[in-house]
């Protein structure tokens, strides 16, 4: 029978796949459009989870969906193996950032749109399909190898097309794409802080700020409200623009999105 993998978000499902191939059968628990830091678990995925094999997730104490929902049952059950994304050595960029998803736990839980931390993540995906499957292992360790070696062509490929936007900035509604403007060099700015709607004066604030660095796009997230974005864009006679950091086709959706990011930059 196919090894049962759940994961949290659906990029951490495209990742299984890719590395399970025909021999994993992927289930993920966070719906299209939901809101990790407001979704609750329906019980019959729930259940689905008590049948897994294999869980993977974000692993970041400030992603609340695990700790609240996720690691009480993993806790129990200590038939099912885990493996999670785990932050880097310095998770400095955003230690700004503690909003109401972020609170417990200093830095950007948004880890899985981290390329070295994805790739430091994938080779114990791998293994623990080989634990619970032996008999396919090396069929695990040639997809891994596949998948890095894509990911790390993509990496590149993200890196020269950002090259000549470096040290410029991009503003957001929610502060998603920390790691994104870290690996490549770019400044993130957020409208939401400490999982707050902006006043009238930060308004104000924002507003001369994307008139001085020329902003004219105001980059929001699925599922997240998008009024206070809509108010700065109407002032600065900007645009919003919706980016879907949860997308299930991980590799696609960083290419997409840096080429997003840096035409928004370009056109500033």
């Amino acid at each position: 029978p196919p090894v049962q993998v759940t994961t949290s978000i659906a990029p951490l499902a495209y990742l299984a796949q890719r590395i399970g191939g025909e021999r994993v059968e992927v289930d993920f628990l966070i719906p299209t459009g939901a809101s990790p830091a407001t979704y609750a678990p329906r019980p019959r995925q729930l259940i689905k989870l008590g049948q897994a094999d294999l869980y993977l997730g974000v692993g970041h104490p400030g992603f609340l969906f695990e700790r609240l929902h996720i690691l009480p049952m993993l806790n129990n059950d200590h038939s099912i193996l885990a493996e999670f994304l785990t932050p880097p050595a310095t998770d400095s960029h955003n230690q700004l950032h503690h909003d109401s998803e972020h609170s417990h736990g200093a830095g950007d839980p948004h880890l899985w749109l981290s390329i070295p931390t994805v790739l430091g993540f994938l080779p114990g995906v791998s293994q623990a399909m080989a634990t619970i499957d032996p008999a396919n292992a090396a069929v695990y360790a040639a997809n891994l190898e596949q998948l890095t070696d894509e990911i790390k062509t993509v990496h590149q490929e993200i890196a020269t097309r950002l090259n000549p936007v470096q040290g410029r900035d991009f503003m957001v509604y929610h502060p998603v794409w920390g790691y994104l403007a870290e690996d490549f060099g770019l400044n993130q700015i957020a409208i939401e802080q400490e999982g707050k709607e902006p006043g009238p004066d930060q308004l104000r604030q924002l507003v001369d700020l994307c008139r001085s660095t020329k902003i004219t796009v105001i980059f929001v997230q699925k599922g997240f409200a998008r009024h206070s974005a809509a108010a700065i864009a109407d002032q600065i006679n900007g645009r919003v623009v919706e980016l879907d950091p949860l997308a299930y086709d991980w590799i696609t959706n960083l290419r997409t999105t840096a080429e997003i990011i840096r035409e928004s930059i370009e056109d500033e």
